[in-house]
């Protein structure tokens, strides 16, 4: 006996699933973009509040020393003979630095800083051979040692300058947070440098995929000496 379908209780024929499939797969792109998005914003954030907050760190504890230290003041000490390792003292205070140089395990430290209580003399910038203008037999700053680091893991220094002007000091720092693909260079007037001669120019590339983990954060601050 032959038994006649209606057409209500047909199944769905393979043009109705393709159209189902494309439509729910567009809405499925549409959510995982917005996800993804959504992703890179909470992440690009968190690196330029972390990289922000380093420079700040950093500006603020030589201001410091500027303005409150009865210590003489010496922008621009010493610098090895290789040209990576630099010095600042800063009243009762020295800064290691090294421009470009992440701050990770692997690296050691990007600024280092350490004062008379970390020491036997009272005055950091008289120890190792810092007298002979020469950084090459001194030691290394560690933990041991000593001393605070002021950068966040993977973060470098770009630029630091400290210059006075009549009565007063500016200070300046640009801290960048992220690998060398992730950044290049431009000049003042918008051609393309190589990013490791001119660190001080680097800046985030725009569509490369990770650079919400890459961020540049630049501060200046005029600072008068109180004592």
């Amino acid at each position: 006996m032959r038994r006649n379908l209606s057409a209500d209780s047909r199944g769905f024929t393979i043009i109705e699933l393709m159209i189902s499939l494309s439509i729910f797969s567009m809405i499925l792109l549409v959510v995982l973009t917005a996800i993804t998005q959504i992703g890179r914003m909470y992440y690009k954030g968190v690196t330029a509040a972390r990289t922000q907050n380093s420079t700040r760190l950093l500006v603020n504890r030589i201001s410091q020393e500027i303005q409150f230290s009865d210590a003489a003041i010496v922008p621009t000490l010493v610098v090895s003979k290789s040209g990576n390792v630099h010095v600042l003292c800063m009243g009762k205070s020295r800064f290691f630095y090294r421009i470009n140089t992440l701050n990770n395990d692997e690296n050691g430290y990007g600024v280092w800083v350490d004062d008379a209580s970390t020491g036997a003399s009272s005055d950091p910038c008289a120890r190792g051979t810092l007298a002979g203008e020469t950084l090459d037999s001194m030691q290394i700053p560690t933990e041991a040692s000593g001393g605070q680091e002021l950068l966040h893991d993977n973060a470098r220094l770009l630029a630091l300058s400290v210059n006075k002007t009549g009565g007063s000091w500016t200070v300046n720092a640009r801290v960048a947070t992220g690998e060398d693909e992730m950044f290049e260079a431009y000049d003042n007037e918008g051609k393309k440098v190589e990013f490791a001669s001119n660190p001080q120019l680097g800046v985030c590339k725009g569509s490369e995929i990770g650079t919400q983990f890459c961020s540049v954060s630049e501060l200046t601050s005029t600072v008068t000496k109180r004592l």
